[in-house]
C-alpha cells in the first residue's frame, strides 16, 4: 500500500513538472512571436514613411534607375546598394569611353608613324641600291627639280675658283639666313607670350584700383555678364592695334572704354584722362603806374631803380 502511494506521488510530481515546462515553452514562443510581430510592424512603418530616390550621379552627370529595378527599391539599404552598383557600372562605361577615345587616337598616330617609317625605309633602300629614279618618285621630287639640280652641279664644276668661293659664300649666307629666320620666329613667339602675360598683369592691376573697380562691377551688373568690362577693355586694345598699329597700355584701354560707356557708371569719379586742373594763379598787381613789361636791368643804376620800385 505504501508502495502505491509512493508511486502515485512520483507520477503526480512528474506530471506537474511536465506542465510547468510546457507552460514555459508556450510563454517563450508567445514572447518570440510578439517580438517578431513588433519587428514586422516597425519595418512596415518604416517602409510606409520611406520615399525612394532613383537618381544617381556619375562624373557630374545624373542618371536614373531602370524601370524594372525600381519595384525592388523597398528600403534605404536596398536603394544605397543599388545606387552603388549603378555608379560602378556607369563609371566603368565612362572609363571605357575614355579608353576607347585614347585608343582611337593612338591608332591614328601609330598609323601615321608607321607610314612615315615605312617611307623612310623604302627611300633608304632605293638610295643604298642607287635607284635614284625610284628614290625621287618615292619622296615626291618632280623631275624638273632633279634636272635643275643636276644642271646647277654641272655649272658649278665649270666655275673658276673665285666664282666657286663666291657661290659657296652665298650658300652659307642662305643657310645662316634660314637659321636666323627660325630663331626670330621663336623669339617672336616668346616675346608675344611675355607681352600677353605682362599686359594681363597690368590690366588686373588697373582694374583692381579703387577708382575703377566700382565702375567695372556696376557695368558687369547692368549687362549681367561677369567680366564684360574686362573683355571690353581687351577688345578696345585689340582694335587699336589692328586699326592704328598702337600697342596701348592697359590704363589707356580702360580710359577709352570709360569714354565709350559714358558717365552713368562713373559714380562721380573723374575720367582717367582728365587730370586735376590747377586754378590759374593771378599775380598780385599793385595799384601803381608800373608797366607790366619791366625793362631788363643793364647796369648798377638800373638795379637800384628797380629796387626802389619794389
Amino acid at each position: 500500500m505504501l508502495e502505491e502511494v509512493k508511486n502515485e506521488s512520483v507520477e503526480t510530481s512528474d506530471t506537474q513538472s511536465t506542465e510547468v515546462e510546457t507552460a514555459q515553452e508556450t510563454a517563450q514562443e508567445t514572447t518570440q512571436e510578439t517580438k517578431e510581430a513588433a519587428e514586422i510592424t516597425e519595418v512596415a512603418a518604416a517602409q510606409a514613411q520611406y520615399t525612394p530616390n532613383y537618381k544617381f550621379n556619375v562624373h557630374d552627370n545624373e542618371f536614373e534607375f531602370d524601370e524594372v529595378v525600381k519595384p525592388l527599391v523597398t528600403s534605404k539599404e536596398v536603394e544605397d546598394h543599388l545606387r552603388t552598383l549603378y555608379a560602378k557600372g556607369y563609371g566603368i562605361d565612362e572609363v571605357q569611353k575614355a579608353r576607347d577615345s585614347w585608343s582611337e587616337k593612338y591608332k591614328t598616330i601609330e598609323g601615321q608613324y608607321n607610314s612615315i617609317t615605312s617611307s623612310l625605309a623604302e627611300a633608304s633602300e632605293y638610295l643604298n641600291k642607287g635607284q635614284l629614279d625610284k628614290l625621287f618618285k618615292s619622296i615626291g621630287v618632280p623631275e624638273d627639280q632633279v634636272y635643275k639640280f643636276v644642271m646647277d652641279k654641272l655649272n658649278y664644276r665649270d666655275l673658276s675658283p673665285e666664282q666657286k668661293k663666291v657661290y659657296d659664300s652665298y650658300q652659307e649666307l642662305e643657310t645662316q639666313a634660314d637659321l636666323l629666320r627660325k630663331q626670330n620666329e621663336l623669339l617672336q613667339q616668346q616675346y608675344e607670350s611675355t607681352t600677353v602675360q605682362t599686359r594681363s598683369r597690368e590690366l588686373e592691376s588697373v582694374l583692381a584700383r579703387p577708382d575703377i573697380k566700382p565702375i567695372m562691377d556696376a557695368y558687369d551688373s547692368e549687362v549681367k555678364s561677369p567680366g564684360a568690362f574686362r573683355q571690353e577693355v581687351i577688345n578696345r586694345a585689340i582694335a587699336e592695334w589692328q586699326l592704328n598699329g598702337e600697342d596701348i597700355t592697359a590704363d589707356k584701354a580702360v580710359s577709352r572704354v570709360m569714354t565709350l560707356i559714358g558717365n552713368r557708371f562713373q559714380s562721380n569719379q573723374t575720367g582717367l584722362d582728365q587730370g586735376v586742373v590747377a586754378k590759374p594763379i593771378i599775380p598780385n598787381v599793385h595799384s601803381r603806374a608800373v608797366s607790366p613789361a619791366r625793362k631788363i636791368p643793364k647796369s648798377i643804376d638800373d638795379l637800384k631803380k628797380l629796387a626802389n620800385e619794389m
